[in-house]
């Protein structure tokens, strides 16, 4: 079936909500050839991840949007994850609105469909 379908079954799209964005930063580490978007909402770990030295991750190398809540208690996690991409020279897309942590919140105020919308992009047969 995976031929029928609009997308290219080579390439994976990541999404991490909460502690579940630092799975996601590691996952798109360790495959780094497959892995064409990251999108983190919540991120709670992720700064954590992109720093760690370990020898089968590689640099993260795939297009990251990154995605917060302004009343998130997490939110510092958040901006950690920004500092780091920034000190490490990677590009990313930011994106904000208000709302806390549960993940009804993040459901509520778009930023989790438009994480899955990024992601899924990466993995149309047109890119």
């Amino acid at each position: 079936m995976l031929p029928a379908l609009p997308i290219r079954p080579d390439r994976l799209a990541v999404i991490g909500f909460s502690l579940g964005a630092a799975l996601a930063v590691l996952l798109a580490r360790a495959n780094v050839r497959r892995v064409v978007r990251l999108a983190t909402v919540g991120a709670v770990g992720a700064a954590e991840a992109l720093s760690l030295e370990s020898a089968p991750l590689g640099p993260l190398s795939c297009p990251v949007r990154v995605a917060w809540g302004t009343e998130d208690p997490c939110l510092p996690h958040s901006l950690r994850f920004v500092e780091a991409l920034e000190v490490a020279g990677l590009r990313y897309d930011a994106d904000t609105s208000p709302g806390g942590h549960a993940f009804p919140d993040y459901v509520a105020n778009g930023l989790l469909p438009a994480a899955v919308a990024f992601a899924a992009q990466g993995l149309s047969r047109s890119c």
